[in-house]
């Protein structure tokens, strides 16, 4: 298990400012955000993931899981989530005992690649991801993924 949360301390101090605490998990978040985009578009290709470090194990058996159907055609997708994405935190930062959720905006502009090689095209698509981070856990603990209304 990986901790998502590192323990960030200053030079010659006990305890971080309250804004360097902030920064710092507001930096973790980011960071397992696209960790978890990046694996997330490794699953849809139809490659190996490292779910298991950083998203609760039932919740990474139900990412895979789901997926696995898709996959087992023969098809596959090639991700590609746009450029940019824009990126909502909201929680407590400063208490570890509080979930923290972060919301994902962007745009899903993959291309399906048959079983024959053939690429399919896919409407672009806003898609919405929120997740739930446990920070004393260091975990993912809950995920949403759904395509915004236009």
């Amino acid at each position: 298990m990986s901790q998502v949360f590192k323990k960030k301390q200053a030079a010659g101090d006990d305890r971080p400012s309250a804004d360097d605490l902030r920064e710092q998990r507001l930096e973790d978040v980011r960071t397992v955000a696209e960790r978890f985009i990046f694996d997330l578009g490794r699953l849809i290709a139809g490659h190996e993931t490292d779910f298991h470090e950083y998203v609760v194990p039932s919740l990474a058996a139900t990412l895979v899981s789901s997926v696995e159907p898709f996959l087992e055609t023969g098809d596959a997708m090639r991700p590609n989530f746009g450029d940019y994405g824009e990126m909502r935190v909201e929680g407590n930062l400063l208490d570890p005992r509080v979930p923290i959720s972060a919301q994902i905006e962007f745009t899903d502009q993959s291309v399906r690649e048959s079983a024959g090689g053939d690429l399919i095209p896919t409407p672009r698509r806003r898609m919405v991801l929120t997740m739930t981070i446990d920070p004393q856990e260091g975990m993912i603990t809950a995920v949403s993924l759904v395509a915004k209304d236009s």
